[in-house]
């Protein structure tokens, strides 16, 4: 697949592959995967990489949108993913004393509902550590 991008400024001008930033081509990359690829399960692992922070948000509306026509797993660490989440739509994974993988998830547990009760969100307890992960 041959990818040249045109940029808005030098409407002229086609930017070569190798000048396409990493947050372009993974964003290009995540589009594929969500709207185009026809397997009835995706695997992401840390969609926010090397995406500006405001793009966060709409990145969480595309899974979401996708996810009404396949199974979508998504792995990451950032809060800015976690705070646009659904509560109901988190699963956290810990392990035990053993090592096994548990699996819960946080909108279950009564003390994280006290908490957002509270008007805390589920991104600062995520950050501060609070959820056991």
């Amino acid at each position: 697949m041959l990818v040249r991008l045109r940029e808005t400024y030098n409407k002229d001008t086609y930017l070569p592959a190798s000048f396409i930033s990493d947050g372009t081509i993974n964003i290009l990359a995540l589009i594929i995967a969500l709207y185009f690829e026809e397997k009835p399960l995706i695997v992401i692992e840390e969609p926010e990489r090397n995406l500006h922070p405001s793009l966060l948000p709409r990145v969480v509306e595309m899974l979401k949108e996708a996810s009404t026509n396949k199974q979508i797993i998504v792995t990451t660490q950032s809060a800015e993913i976690v705070r646009h989440t659904d509560l109901a739509d988190l699963l956290f994974i810990t392990r035990d004393a053993k090592g096994y993988s548990e699996i819960y998830r946080p909108g279950e547990k009564e003390e994280i509902k006290t908490f957002l009760q509270n008007e805390v969100g589920i991104e600062d307890l995520y950050i501060q550590n609070l959820l056991g992960v």
